[in-house]
């Protein structure tokens, strides 16, 4: 329906006193068949105008040959608008009214007069009030709240039919009539054109009283020209005498009617909070000239890939690519300007006459938006050949298209270098009589770079490129789906800052803003098409009555960011079936705009379904140019790159569209997912699911404070839903980064780093060398990096050097440089030889950073780490299976403790005491021990320590092992966690206890471990409701699990050797864990230990929290660090959480004790004389200190063949139980105000994997039972 058609306009669009009561949304936009508008496919909108890729945000911008104003305005009628050109007033903000279905709006709500609107209010209904717009009213308004669901549609009705009851909500804003340069100018007639940057549901808008246009795609902008529509100010002619003064012009209303679920809607079934509805992207009203304006210019940008230098250096100011630009401009006339000239033009030259005469050209000028020395300028017209610079030059009425060869040589765009230039395109009228006459002026942006896919590779600007990308979603924690500009820079620098290079824009495109932070900031862009319909997935892509809206809302997504030189990739849409509405969106792209890629996942699926993926499908490259599959496992890809792709000649390559989904406490494996695109050919990289939790802010006071916490579905009552697993980013609702965003950043760093080592003269000599390898893929980092590295003694930092590359070497893209370390060399041999490396861990930090350096282009961040364990290299002959001497000689004293016998009595309550030096340890009955002076205290005061210790073979559960709150996931085999409840491993006992002393100093357990599933309750969680109807009423029976022996040694200074076995049924596989726990004191929450915790330290964010698990520790460093016991609130849905790897010793403190290396920080000094032993420094870490000191063994796991050494414990500390993270399904009910602290030491802990949506945990990361685990340490009392 065009923007012109009679049927929109005329005096029957005048409401009138003769109208109806009700507004009928169908009178003028009303279905083919009788249907409603909104419930008819083939109605896309009315009266909107052709898509373009103009900036919007710029035409309001002051100045200029557009003019134009920003509409938005906050709740309180707040004005929201920029200063401009041609600013308007605006009476009191948008108001806002919500209907409970599209036919029972009064006629009034939409009428010019602003009174009139509230005449037709029924008792007891709403009235309008203020609201923000841009907003979502489902984040207001009560009646109708937020709904989540993921692949099953919020309402049970079928396509194209929606809900009888459908929220209908009515915007209305009144402005002052406009100045009369709105309407024309000394240069002629001017049109107005209202801009709705995005409304999520149907809507109709109407201006003074008469029907504008209507809309349907939720996430693209809307156009409307309002010229004639509008109210303006008087035209100041003077009034004669005797005539009474005209009245002031009336303000112009302006109302906009939402429908919330349309027919649109089964297009739009993402993975995210569905019926946010409302105008929930900016407003806007410009006008530019009318009889000719620049409607759209689309310009390509590419480089010359051939004999380009194998890399440019970071700060080289010389242009050194070729440059080539395509340039097609629309010329466009408003509705009432019509242009003289044949309709038949075949290969001939016209240009058209308008209104009075006038022709228009079109000249260009393209230069360089960085100041650079070095940067020309080039202006070219397509009318003039410029000595053969501008080819290929087609005048077709009001196209102008050509090709332009750059005379001199530009900067090519990157993700790391992202240089961008300005196209300035000039309209310019010629009349006979009148010099040439500038009209309108357009600015593009653009940056020159090449897309290519060949031989099974992607490739830009001619070299292959890893695509580091994250999916991403609209998102605000307190907006819904409105989010403003500066959030979504945010969330591109964030990404930026963590070594992402790319983003989807899952599953629709984004803002406007978005590609113009990713052009400058350098990310690049896979833009996708608002197209899923994932609970229709075989039906819709093969409706006629929706092909034309696909492919409307594919061509308006291309056209709208053809320009951005971030967008390398277009993608059909996700998850919406492979039909012939798919081929026709491909063969529209391909044919409209060659310089990108076109991507489908459901191109390598079978032609019904959504199965698994079918990677010979020999049609799919007809839809896909990369083969970009979503959650494939490891083996799958190694699978494809060795075999597959080899076999049936596939020249494309295997990016994944959604990988590791960062569900909770996941991505597992990470490091193993890049190890196989690293090594295996055709692989590059993919996109993670996804960048943020999709919380909704919420405030609750607790304890005199307030905790932020995060509605999910059915929070609100929304029936169905799909509860937590919109839950499932990389960062918190808050931007927060989640641990698992320091882990990809260590794996995508821009510098690889490894080390070699040499040794001569039996351990004499030393020579380190690092290795370290350009990442990047464009840039020369000569004289960009330097760096440091850190010696650590024992996890303490001992001396600290400083390296750089060699002045004048080369350092360029997938190259690898040597840096020699004298001083540490020097420093090592120095020291007295293996002597004191022999006597702890030595690990050697890494940090490599980019130098402060000062360049107009813009600079790479560098940022890398690593560490290695110097113990093979320094102490080859250091025995690994026992504590190191310094450590056990600080917790039990040497000799034999029988030489010093405990005292041994039984209590009055008949608990068993022992007693030594000043110490009393005290079990009862049930294993309780407790560890204290001789006082005769008896309960958990000060100076006692109370050691609850039992077998723990339970975990709270993350996301991967079991959504908890979806109860189908019982008896989901590939989901663990209701197996898990049904082994009762959430509440394991020691049946059958014997106790026997098999000397004076030891005390042994023995006893059976059982689990008791059903008896602990957790009846707020859906997974284990489903268990509680398994059961029934019935007493709970008791499931065997394995033997349980513990062994407590007492020594005479009061420090115990504990020992625990348990030997695990070999029937039982997959388990969560094998450990134990202990419960202390609640005061005893400040801890210090040597384990393996975060590598790494951000300027903005702070230390991470450091949890690390076996498929998720590629961040981690050896080191000592300093926590408090975990309260359980890292992730949106409480959780497993706080794990760390390889714990050395633990101290338990009342609180924070000083560092005991000599600068009260760390030890940098680089005199191997002033390094402290590690016996000095341990005794420094427990002088003055009150609590406990743990030092594990290294631990032991039988195979069934005999003993075999299996590392050190993992831990974690925390005021929680893992039922009460269980149990909680949110952070804001998790009480941390207990007097306990429990410490987890365990054999065994099954990783993170993926399996929310995708691959399980690997097998190597799995825990099982059919052998035992043996867990030894030594406890100490300090003060």
């Amino acid at each position: 329906m065009g923007p012109s058609s009679p049927s929109r306009r005329g005096d029957g669009d005048k409401m009138s006193t003769t109208a109806p009561r009700r507004l009928d949304l169908n009178l003028h936009c009303g279905g083919s068949a009788g249907r409603n508008a909104w419930e008819d496919p083939s109605f896309t909108g009315a009266n909107r105008l052709p898509p373009h890729s103009r900036r919007v945000r710029s035409m309001v911008a002051p100045g200029g040959y557009t003019r134009g104003v920003c509409l938005d305005s906050g709740g309180d009628g707040s004005d929201g608008r920029s200063e401009v050109d041609g600013g308007i007033e605006v009476t009191g903000g948008w108001t806002f009214r919500l209907f409970p279905d599209p036919h029972c709006i009064p006629i009034s709500c939409v009428a010019a007069d602003g009174e009139s609107a509230e005449e037709d209010c029924e008792e007891g209904s709403q009235s309008f009030r203020s609201t923000a717009v841009p907003s979502c009213w489902t984040m207001t308004e009560a009646s109708d709240p937020p709904r989540y669901t993921n692949v099953q549609m919020p309402f049970d009705t079928l396509y194209p039919h929606v809900p009888r009851d459908n929220p209908t909500g009515v915007y209305r804003l009144e402005f002052a009539p406009l100045a009369g340069g709105w309407r024309a100018t000394g240069n002629g007639r001017r049109r107005a054109v209202l801009h709705f940057a995005g409304v999520e549901g149907c809507f109709f808008v109407y201006l003074n009283g008469q029907f504008v246009g209507a809309g349907k795609d939720s996430r693209l902008p809307s156009e409307f020209e309002v010229t004639d529509l509008l109210r303006y100010e008087r035209d100041g002619t003077a009034v004669p005498a005797a005539e009474t003064p005209a009245p002031a012009a009336a303000p112009n209303v302006l109302a906009v009617v939402v429908v919330k679920w349309s027919d649109a809607s089964f297009l739009e079934q993402q993975d995210h909070w569905r019926g946010m509805a409302g105008i929930h992207r900016s407003v806007y009203l410009y006008s530019t000239p009318g009889e000719a304006f620049l409607e759209d210019v689309f310009a390509r940008a590419s480089v010359d890939v051939s004999g380009l230098e194998e890399g440019t250096a970071w700060d080289d100011l010389t242009p050194r690519h070729r440059g080539r630009l395509e340039i097609t401009a629309r010329i466009g006339r408003d509705q009432g300007t019509r242009v003289a000239g044949r309709n038949v033009y075949y290969n001939e030259e016209i240009e058209c006459e308008r209104d009075g005469g006038a022709t228009y050209r079109t000249r260009f000028r393209l230069r360089c938006r960085a100041d650079l020395p070095g940067a020309e300028a080039f202006e070219f017209d397509p009318h003039s050949s410029h000595g053969g610079a501008v080819r290929d030059v087609h005048l077709r009425g009001n196209l102008v298209s050509f090709s332009v060869d750059l005379p001199s040589k530009v900067f090519a765009w990157s993700d790391e270098r992202p240089v961008l230039y300005c196209l300035e395109c000039e309209l310019v009228r010629i009349r006979a009589g009148f010099p040439p006459e500038v009209v309108d002026v357009e600015a593009v942006t653009v940056g020159f770079r090449t897309v290519e896919v060949r031989d099974r590779e992607l490739l830009v600007n001619g070299r292959p490129v890893t695509i580091r990308g994250v999916n991403r979603h609209d998102h605000s924690p307190t907006g819904g789906k409105c989010v403003l500009p500066s959030d979504v820079r945010a969330d591109l620098e964030l990404m930026k800052r963590f070594n992402f290079n790319a983003v989807r824009t899952a599953h629709y495109p984004g803002d406007a803003c978005l590609y113009e932070a990713a052009d400058e900031i350098g990310l690049y862009v896979v833009d996708e098409c608002n197209v899923e319909c994932h609970g229709h997935y075989d039906l819709i892509c093969r409706e006629p009555s929706y092909a034309a809206a696909i492919l409307d809302r594919t061509t308006r997504t291309v056209v709208r960011d053809q320009n951005h030189p971030c967008v390398i990739g277009w993608s059909l849409g996700n998850e919406a079936g492979f039909g012939p509405s798919q081929g026709m969106q491909a063969g529209w792209i391909r044919g409209y705009d060659g310089s990108r890629f076109v991507q489908y996942e459901g191109a390598n699926h079978r032609s019904w379904g959504q199965g698994r993926h079918d990677y010979e499908r020999d049609d799919s490259a007809r839809l896909s140019d990369i083969v970009c599959p979503m959650y494939p496992s490891i083996n799958e890809l190694a699978e494809w790159a060795d075999e597959i792709a080899p076999r049936i000649g596939e020249g494309r390559p295997l990016i994944m569209c959604e990988y590791a989904h960062a569900m909770g406490n996941s991505s597992g494996s990470l490091s193993d997912y890049w190890r196989v695109i690293r090594e295996k050919r055709g692989l590059q990289g993919g996109f993670i699911w996804d960048w943020m939790d999709q919380g909704l802010r919420q405030v609750a006071s607790k304890d005199g404070r307030e905790v932020v916490w995060h509605k999910y579905g059915g929070d609100y009552g929304d029936i169905p839903n799909d509860a937590n697993f919109n839950i499932n980013g990389m960062v918190s609702p808050e931007r927060g980064p989640h641990p698992a965003m320091f882990e990809f950043r260590r794996i995508a760093q821009p510098v690889g780093i490894d080390l070699r080592h040499s040794a001569g003269g039996n351990g004499q000599t030393h020579d380190f060398t690092l290795l370290l390898t350009n990442e990047m893929h464009f840039l020369d980092l000569a004289g960009l990096v330097e760096g440091s590295v850190v010696l650590r003694v024992g996890g303490y930092v001992s001396a600290r050097f400083g390296f750089e590359l060699e002045e004048g070497r080369r350092f360029g893209p997938q190259s690898t440089v040597e840096v020699r370390l004298p001083e540490l060399n020097a420093f090592v041999v120095d020291s007295g030889g293996p002597g004191l490396w022999s006597a702890a861990e030595v690990h050697l930090d890494v940090d490599v950073r980019g130098r402060d350096a000062e360049c107009p282009l813009p600079t790479p961040r560098i940022e890398a780490h690593a560490q290695f364990c110097l113990d093979g290299h320094l102490s080859p002959d250091r025995c690994r299976c026992t504590v190191p001497a310094y450590l056990d000689e600080a917790v039990k004293p040497a000799g034999d403790p029988g030489q010093s016998y405990p005292h041994r009595s039984e209590g009055e309550d008949g608990a068993l005491e022992m007693s030594t030096d000043g110490h009393v340890l005290r079990m009862t009955s049930d294993g309780s021990l407790s560890l204290s002076s001789r006082s005769g205290v008896k309960s958990a005061k000060k100076g006692e320590y109370v050691l609850g210790m039992r077998p723990n073979l339970f975990r709270a559960g993350t996301d991967n092992d079991g959504v908890k709150q979806l109860g189908d996931q019982f008896d989901d085999e590939s989901k663990p966690l209701g197996r898990w409840l049904s082994l009762g491993l959430d509440d394991v006992t020691l049946e059958d206890c014997e106790v026997s002393f098999p000397d004076r100093a030891s005390v042994v357990t023995t006893a059976a471990m059982c689990g008791w599933p059903g008896r602990t309750r957790h009846g707020g969680i859906p997974l284990a409701r489903r268990l509680y109807e398994k059961l029934g009423d019935g007493p709970a029976t008791k499931v065997p699990l394995g033997t349980w022996r513990q062994t407590f040694t007492m020594h005479p200074n009061g420090s115990l050797s504990v020992r625990v076995s348990m030997d695990i049924d070999g029937a039982l596989r997959d388990l969560p864990r094998i450990g134990i726990e202990m419960s202390v004191p609640g005061d005893l929450g400040c801890l210090r230990c040597f384990a393996d915790g975060s590598g790494e330290r951000d300027e903005v964010w702070g230390c991470p929290t450091g949890e690390n698990y076996a498929d998720r520790r590629f961040a981690a460093h050896s080191g000592v660090f300093e926590f408090e016991a975990d309260s359980a609130d890292e992730y949106v849905v409480p959780q497993a959480q706080g794990n760390r790897m390889n714990l050395r010793w633990l101290m338990l403190t009342e609180s924070r004790q000083p560092c005991p290396t000599s600068d009260g920080v760390e030890d940098t000094s680089s005199s191997p004389a002033c390094i402290p032993t590690p016996g000095e420094l341990i005794d420094r870490t427990v002088k003055g200190a009150t609590g406990l000191f743990v030092v594990p063994s290294p631990l032991q796991i039988g195979d069934g063949d005999g003993t075999a050494l299996s590392g050190l414990p993992q831990f974690s500390v925390s005021r929680l139980t893992e039922t009460d993270v269980f149990w909680a399904r949110h952070v804001h009910e998790l009480d941390t105000s207990g007097d306990t602290v429990y410490v987890r030491l365990d054999a065994a802990q099954r990783g993170l994997g993926t399996g929310s949506c995708g691959p399980q945990t690997l097998e190597r990361y799995r825990v099982h039972g059919g052998r035992a685990y043996d867990i030894e340490f030594l406890i100490k009392p300090l003060g």
